[in-house]
């Protein structure tokens, strides 16, 4: 009976000290700060706009038929990577007042896709 126990006693003990020593997921913050590295510089859509990505912000110029250019300032830029080629910004625009979230497909080190849009080549 003791002995009965004291093995119950220890499977007991060992199955608290399993529980307790589980290790703990780590939690990293999948949005960073800023820009990818591959997306800065200058780029120009296949439709009518073109883009300026800094570190932390872009400029988006729209032009439209008849009409000077519009730039559009976007600050506050987040960035999610998702698999390998993939790229969500979240990005809030200074003249909306509004935040948005654009994914882009990187293609190769000259052109990248806007997913909702068209393509986009580096000028």
């Amino acid at each position: 009976m003791k002995l009965q126990n004291l093995v119950v006693g220890v499977v007991t003990s060992l199955i608290g000290v399993g529980l307790l020593s589980t290790p703990q997921q780590a939690s990293a913050a999948t949005w960073h700060k800023g820009i990818p590295a591959i997306f800065k510089g200058k780029w120009r859509s296949t439709e009518t706009d073109s883009y300026h990505f800094y570190k932390y912000s872009f400029d988006e110029w729209q032009t439209d038929v008849g009409y000077a250019p519009t730039a559009y300032k976007n600050s506050r830029v987040k960035y999610k990577l998702f698999g390998k080629w993939y790229c969500q910004l979240h990005y809030y625009n200074l003249k909306a007042q509004k935040y948005y979230t654009t994914t882009f497909k990187y293609i190769n080190k000259n052109k990248m896709k806007i997913v909702a849009g068209g393509y986009m080549n580096r000028y």
